[in-house]
């Protein structure tokens, strides 16, 4: 059995977000494993800081109150926005992108493709 459900399981139901070449989100739901999958286009480079920017990401998604989304789908959405700055930094900096130049794109990425209505 994969480590990621037997860890769900043990613990009882927290949100797992692990990412990789595709992200997944594990969660427990009637007794259950659900599994949510973030396959898009990011970077070919994953840098040092990108699990603390997503973190944060996702940190201020729970802090909204106002939608309806569980919280399940808020780390899902905090993947997409990660891959995407990701990608929008990488094909600037190429191989030099870092965490620092990730945070600096990020208000460009969430204007551009996530507040807009």
């Amino acid at each position: 059995m994969d480590n990621k459900v037997e860890l769900t399981k043990f613990l009882k139901g927290p949100v797992i977000v692990c990412k990789g070449l595709i992200d997944e989100i594990l969660y427990l739901q009637g007794g259950a494993i659900k599994t949510l999958t973030v396959d898009g286009p990011t970077s070919l480079k994953r840098c040092s800081g990108q699990g603390d920017i997503l973190a944060g990401i996702i940190a201020e998604l729970l802090a909204i109150k106002e939608w309806s989304i569980d919280f399940p789908s808020r780390c899902k959405l905090g993947c997409e926005i990660l891959r995407k700055c990701s990608k929008f930094t990488y094909d600037i900096k190429n191989r030099s992108t870092n965490a620092s130049f990730m945070l600096a794109d990020l208000p460009e990425i969430l204007r551009s493709d996530f507040l807009n209505p």
